[in-house]
């Protein structure tokens, strides 16, 4: 069974949010926004987990729905990987 269908793929730097990485020594984070029914920290787990990587991940997974909501709201770090984030993949519609 996949992941789902992912609609986009962020890396972002989170130098605006300090406050979300105290502590952390981060080299790739990943705002991964697809369609899924449950929570976003169980689907950030359940890829992470498929992920065989020689460096350190943070990745956030965001429905659609949910990122629209959370930029509106002006989320952070939502706003961080959409406005200085780099697209490193957009499904074509």
């Amino acid at each position: 069974m996949g992941i789902g269908v992912i609609c986009e793929a962020w890396s972002f730097p989170r130098k605006a949010c300090p406050e979300l990485v105290e502590g952390l020594d981060s080299d790739v984070d990943l705002l991964v926004v697809l369609d899924f029914d449950g929570k976003g920290f169980r689907k950030s787990l359940e890829i992470l987990n498929r992920v065989d990587s020689d460096f350190s991940v943070d990745l956030v997974a965001r429905c659609p729905e949910d990122t629209a909501r959370r930029y509106e709201e002006g989320d952070p770090l939502i706003r961080e990987a959409l406005d200085h984030g780099k697209v490193l993949y957009e499904r074509h519609r």
